[in-house]
């Protein structure tokens, strides 16, 4: 129903533009949408969260939060910080175990596919942000590459296991037997615009091609790279396939045979950087460390070293939800304002405005959750 709501809502958007005296409406529709791209997954999982999770952290300066947080005054408060306006990072989708490699849109834009350290294929849908049907299993190692057929019915998968498979979306099935020949791990994969055939670069410095109806393999390996083939794509006539290398060269191949015929000596490989990168986050603290968390690892990952029975009972966890004692949903927060962030025994934040604060002391929850809405004259 929530991915239903924004295609509904995108209906209304396209009817309204261009019509006078629409204004505010259309504003409020916008909002709307972006509301189920932000908090989807959380209004799926728990429904009453549409009041308590998502209204609080709504833009201030919306027409969706200025209509509608002045009915609700026993939600959570932003005190200080929050959001300035609808964030760019729009939705969350979690699920894999472990570090996402390659991720890709379905054709019509309203599924993704990931592959991951995990060994699993993941299918989900865009607008509700949630994983759809259970993870692809079938590879006995990393995936590092995936694409959607052309017509989006089919997901093509390369592994550190050395086999290229196909999936079927719909059923959520593996399509016969895996693509075997390469001799190392498989980098890229990519579909050819008609959909019958699928290209593969590997860290066995070839390139292959591969029938997907039949299953197998067309014609020998593609030979000439010196290092891994770390990107494979099709032209769109479907005549060339291009490749690129840690050899520092892009090479193009074509026709029947798919004999190389051009070489351009470009590097196009840049080194990601370092996985360190992302582990410093500043955070605010308090002279008196029984107030404040001196370090955020410890709140985020559940290992609390704060032993006040509050702190222990209640704690954010890293998918974003503020839990009870016994597991219960108590508040979740959007992951642009989830770092830094604080037990609710803090009591004290220096220097105030650098992080947020929320305000929960008129806060219902539990049963209690729809006490939050107050009718006004």
């Amino acid at each position: 129903m929530v991915g239903k709501g924004v295609d509904a809502l995108g209906t209304v958007v396209t009817w309204l533009q261009g019509r006078d005296g629409f204004k505010d409406v259309l504003a409020l529709v916008e909002d709307g949408i972006k509301l189920i791209r932000n908090f989807g997954s959380v209004i799926v999982h728990s429904t009453p969260h549409l009041y308590a999770s998502a209204l609080p952290f709504i833009p201030p300066n919306s027409l969706l939060s200025m209509m509608l947080l002045p009915k609700f005054p026993r939600l959570a408060r932003v005190a200080v910080g929050g959001l300035k306006g609808w964030p760019v990072e729009q939705q969350l989708l979690q699920g894999h175990t472990d570090g996402v490699l390659s991720v890709a849109f379905s054709p019509d834009g309203k599924r993704i596919v990931s592959g991951s350290w995990d060994k699993t294929v993941r299918v989900w849908d865009v607008e509700g942000g949630v994983q759809i049907g259970s993870p692809l299993e079938g590879h006995t190692s990393e995936v590092n590459s995936v694409a959607f057929s052309p017509d989006g019915k089919r997901i093509v998968s390369g592994s550190m296991d050395n086999t290229v498979r196909v999936w079927d979306v719909e059923g959520g099935v593996q399509i016969g037997s895996p693509l075997e020949g390469h001799t190392d791990l498989v980098r890229s994969v990519a579909f050819s615009p008609d959909g019958k055939r699928i290209v593969s670069g590997s860290m066995d410095n070839t390139v292959r091609v591969w029938d997907v109806e039949g299953g197998v393999q067309i014609g020998s390996p593609l030979e000439g790279h010196t290092d891994v083939v770390r990107s494979v794509a099709f032209s769109p006539d479907e005549k060339r396939i291009a490749s690129g290398s840690g050899d520092n060269t892009v090479r193009v191949w074509e026709n029947e045979m798919f004999t190389m015929v051009a070489s351009h000596p470009s590097s196009i490989f840049h080194p990601f950087p370092s996985a360190d990168g992302v582990k410093g986050y500043s955070i605010c603290f308090s002279f008196d460390l029984s107030h404040a968390l001196y370090n955020s690892t410890p709140l985020v990952d559940g290992s609390m070293q704060q032993k006040a029975n509050l702190s222990e009972a209640v704690k954010l966890h890293g998918d974003g939800w503020i839990k009870g004692p016994k597991g219960q949903l108590l508040l979740w927060i959007p992951p642009t304002v989830r770092r830094p962030f604080y037990t609710v025994g803090t009591t004290a934040v220096f220097p105030r405005g650098c992080c947020i604060e929320l305000d929960l002391h008129q806060m219902v929850h539990g049963k209690e959750w729809c006490q939050c809405f107050h009718i006004t004259g």
